[in-house]
């Protein structure tokens, strides 16, 4: 609940920012008008994947880092934000794909060690961020901070995550009947035929609602867990 209200409450910074979530799709629809062949389809690839991965990564570490000035109520000096974020966007990267790799590693061992992993290292990411510690010091700050608390971090991470996916799955269902119903064209074919450039801008339109509403609620739990240390 706290997430969403601090999600509306700062709609307009949100927004401001998960525009660019579009940008590369949008490039790629206007090079394909005089581009054709391999060309585009390496264009597109190197825009939607590579770039589009690059832009998600930045957005969540934007947000991460101005969630606690949202809740503090200060001013936000975005350009300053925007350097922060460009700065810690690759030990934010690599401090999650290192989280990941050592929760993969134990869901292919046994589900429960995986699990373990996944609560231990939770905030590994977000601490990286917010507290400017080193990769591997997140892990061990992560599992320290989860401590003696495993089981409400694990009930909180599953509720949010559920709710927040349910939300992202109504609302790309809702888009998508609204697609069909004016282009004519089935919902079953639709849903399981490849995502046409229409498609994927209305899938990165519902992105655009939801990631911010995800990286706040990361921050907010963390905040919580650190408080009630």
């Amino acid at each position: 609940q706290s997430s969403f209200q601090l999600y509306f409450k700062n709609f307009r910074f949100f927004i401001s920012y998960v525009g660019w979530i579009l940008a590369p799709i949008a490039i790629v629809l206007v090079l394909s008008t005089v581009i054709g062949g391999v060309t585009i389809t390496i264009i597109d690839v190197l825009l939607n994947v590579v770039v589009y991965s690059v832009i998600m990564i930045w957005l969540s570490v934007v947000f991460i880092k101005a969630t606690p000035q949202l809740i503090a109520d200060q001013t936000i000096k975005t350009r300053k934000l925007n350097q922060e974020a460009w700065r810690l966007i690759v030990p934010f990267a690599l401090a999650s794909t290192l989280a990941g790799l050592i929760t993969v590693g134990g869901y292919l061992l046994l589900i429960i060690p995986g699990i373990i992993f996944s609560v231990w290292f939770a905030f590994s990411a977000t601490m990286v961020v917010l507290e400017k510690i080193g990769i591997t010091e997140s892990i061990g700050a992560s599992k320290a901070l989860v401590a003696g608390r495993f089981w409400k971090v694990l009930w909180r991470l599953l509720t949010g995550g559920i709710i927040i996916a349910i939300i992202y799955l109504l609302l790309l269902l809702i888009i998508t009947l609204i697609y069909s119903t004016l282009s004519g064209v089935d919902l079953i074919m639709l849903m399981s035929a490849t995502p046409t450039y229409p498609q994927d801008v209305l899938n990165r339109i519902v992105e655009m609602l939801i990631i911010p509403v995800s990286a706040v609620y990361q921050v907010l739990l963390y905040l919580e867990v650190k408080r009630t240390k």
